[in-house]
């Protein structure tokens, strides 16, 4: 078996979709079972988001999983049929169908478990299973979940995982992993082979050609995993493989815009303890990606708290301090917004005392925050210097 995901730019149009369906047909050359995982198409869920705010400017979260999980639903059917008029036997399943068990978060459901036997069984009688992605059902609730934003990847990766797949190829609309965003910088250089740990710091950093739990993910089970462009799908992309001995010290480097730099320091007592200690988890709940924590005690019960967040959590965590009656306006909480975070993966930086001193020198003058790490190196800067590094 081989599990290929295709994204929204992959199936955006119905000649797309066509595109698609003769790959997997050329697929099933070499593969006995295809199982393949949808997105969207197109921007159709951003769309779907947008109309749901013309209604109301906070959709409640249950009704907004049920409204864009539609949207997988639509590519699945249509490249089944695209299939079918191509002779080949295909079935689609949703999230549900499929057995994708998660929690009842709603917006950022984690998988729990995948069940998965109506894939197996559907193999019996069908050569492809079209699978929904970004979505699955908690049994506690019943309703429908989605995985968060690119959560199709961790569908694609959860699903090859759980049905030990020989292999899984991720279809996007770049060539495969890149030093850094190619958009933006047009001397980036595609990485044709990377180590699991190292793919996913990168993409914790803001490099997002693969969804960060998904990543996480198939480090965690060394999945054979490759990254291509559905556009080029005969050539090799990206393939995630053990470490080389080669790896550049310097891997890539990511950045994330609208960033907020919020640091705290509060008197510890029941009322703040309890908002402290709930932010985390809070936090996953409402964003797509990890923050920068740092939590220390200082003396006389007070707690110092460092967060990067973006614009959205920030209106979240500002909501929790003030029912701590904290806000921007005492002393206790510093504010500092327009940021972006720069992000410098690699390995042995500690080591390398005079490169990181020279990296530094490029921003030091704006510099807000910085976190050093053997692996990774963060800054946090004015968003304005993002354009100048």
């Amino acid at each position: 078996m081989i599990v290929q995901k295709y994204g929204g730019t992959s199936l955006g149009t119905l000649k797309k979709v066509g595109h698609v369906a003769d790959h997997i047909m050329a697929t099933l050359e070499r593969y006995e079972n295809v199982l393949v995982v949808v997105s969207a198409m197109g921007s159709s869920t951003d769309e779907l988001i947008k109309n749901a705010k013309k209604l109301h400017p906070s959709p409640p979260k249950r009704e907004l999983d049920i409204l864009v999980t539609t949207g997988e639903r639509i590519s699945m059917s249509l490249l089944g049929i695209a299939l079918d008029k191509r002779g080949v036997r295909a079935i689609s399943l949703t999230g549900s169908q499929s057995g994708i068990l998660t929690d009842e978060t709603h917006g950022n459901a984690r998988i729990d478990k995948i069940l998965g036997d109506r894939i197996l069984s559907s193999f019996k009688t069908h050569d492809v299973v079209i699978v929904a992605g970004f979505q699955g059902v908690s049994p506690k609730t019943k309703d429908i979940t989605s995985l968060g934003r690119g959560g199709s990847d961790l569908t694609a990766v959860a699903l090859a995982v759980t049905l030990k797949a020989q292999y899984c190829e991720i279809y996007t609309d770049v060539d495969g992993v890149y030093t850094c965003d190619p958009r933006v910088v047009k001397s980036a250089q595609l990485v044709p082979r990377i180590s699991w740990e190292r793919l996913a710091k990168m993409t914790w950093a803001g490099i997002c050609v693969l969804h960060h739990r998904a990543a996480f993910l198939a480090s965690k089970y060394e999945l054979n995993l490759s990254i291509k462009n559905s556009r080029k799908p005969n050539e090799k992309g990206t393939m995630l493989t053990n470490v080389s001995l080669e790896e550049p010290v310097v891997s890539a480097i990511g950045f994330k815009k609208q960033q907020t730099l919020l640091e705290l320091k509060i008197h510890k007592n029941e009322k703040t303890s309890a908002v402290l200690s709930s932010l985390p988890e809070l936090l996953w709940n409402h964003d797509e990606s990890p923050h920068i924590f740092q939590h220390s005690e200082l003396i006389n019960g007070v707690v110092r708290m460092t967060l990067v967040l973006n614009e959205s959590c920030f209106k979240i965590v500002s909501h929790e301090l003030e029912k701590c009656h904290l806000s921007s306006h005492k002393s206790e909480v510093e504010v500092c917004k327009d940021l972006a975070s720069i992000s410098i993966v690699g390995q042995g930086f500690r080591q390398n005392p005079k490169l990181v001193q020279e990296m530094t020198k490029l921003i030091e003058k704006d510099l807000k925050f910085t976190e050093y790490k053997d692996t990774n190196i963060n800054y946090l800067v004015s968003e304005d210097v993002l354009q100048t590094c």
